[in-house]
């Protein structure tokens, strides 16, 4: 707030992306799924550091935009992996009679 006339002009503390999404707090949520914590435990930090706490809708919102950003990206990994696997198994010889690459899951002992 201003001293001299009291008016309240917002400062941005960080940039944003869509409509009025602050990078921050998708930051927050994308922290949040990275170390297994949600939105309770990130708002007691927050609030342990006198940061206002973020709104459960807002963290919601954030948490579904990166969710499908995650899923994409988990199943380009998945085809990169498996593809490795491939050629890994070919080149040591660990084909079937019919040439194709022997990969599977590791069976529970």
């Amino acid at each position: 707030m201003a001293t001299g006339c009291g008016a309240v002009c917002p400062v941005p503390l960080s940039s944003q992306h869509g409509n009025q999404a602050w990078n921050l707090n998708t930051r927050l949520a994308l922290g949040c799924i990275h170390t297994g914590i949600g939105e309770t435990q990130a708002n007691n930090l927050l609030t342990s550091l006198d940061v206002p706490p973020v709104s459960s809708c807002c963290y919601t919102r954030r948490e579904r935009e990166l969710g499908d950003v995650l899923r994409e990206a988990a199943k380009e990994s998945t085809k990169r992996a498996l593809q490795e696997e491939i050629e890994l198994a070919k080149a040591s010889g660990d084909v079937d009679e019919k040439g194709r690459a022997k990969v599977g899951m590791a069976r529970p002992s």
